[in-house]
């Protein structure tokens, strides 16, 4: 699945020094942004891991750092990990792509799931109340 967002605000940059509220109006609109772009682009809800792949054109052609890169996306990720349902500790990150310029700047996230190797178990509330009791006779001394 494919998102394209809008080339993000220069205050994201962490080379930039903005007032903590100019920063944090920036980050709230990257983030609700991406939610909006996601919806209404139709991307579906996800499971587990995702790889995400970000290939950026920048608005101008000038040298741009990938690292300064990722982390001025850091609030629009959030956004897009909001809007799939999948924590963002779950993406995998390619190598950002530095790609030829276009008018304004973009940036083109690819989303793919990650297949899980083996079945996934969710224990059952049961299940959990036995897990906690045996853990608790291991704590007591009562299970070796």
């Amino acid at each position: 699945m494919r998102v394209e967002l809008p080339w993000p605000d220069k205050a994201l940059s962490p080379n930039a020094r903005q007032h903590h509220m100019a920063l944090h109006r920036a980050r709230k609109a990257a983030k609700h942004g991406a939610m909006g772009e996601c919806l209404a682009q139709r991307i579906p809800r996800m499971v587990g891991p995702v790889k995400v792949a970000m290939t950026f054109h920048p608005p101008a052609k000038r040298r741009y750092d990938q690292d300064g890169l990722l982390s001025r996306m850091k609030a629009a990720l959030d956004g897009i990990a909001a809007h799939v349902g999948v924590d963002d500790h779950l993406f995998v990150l390619a190598a950002p792509v530095i790609a030829d310029p276009i008018k304004g700047g973009r940036v083109i996230v690819d989303l793919t799931p990650v297949a899980v190797a083996g079945p996934v178990h969710t224990p059952e509330p049961d299940e959990w109340r036995s897990i906690g009791a045996i853990a608790e006779r291991m704590i007591r001394g009562q299970i070796e």
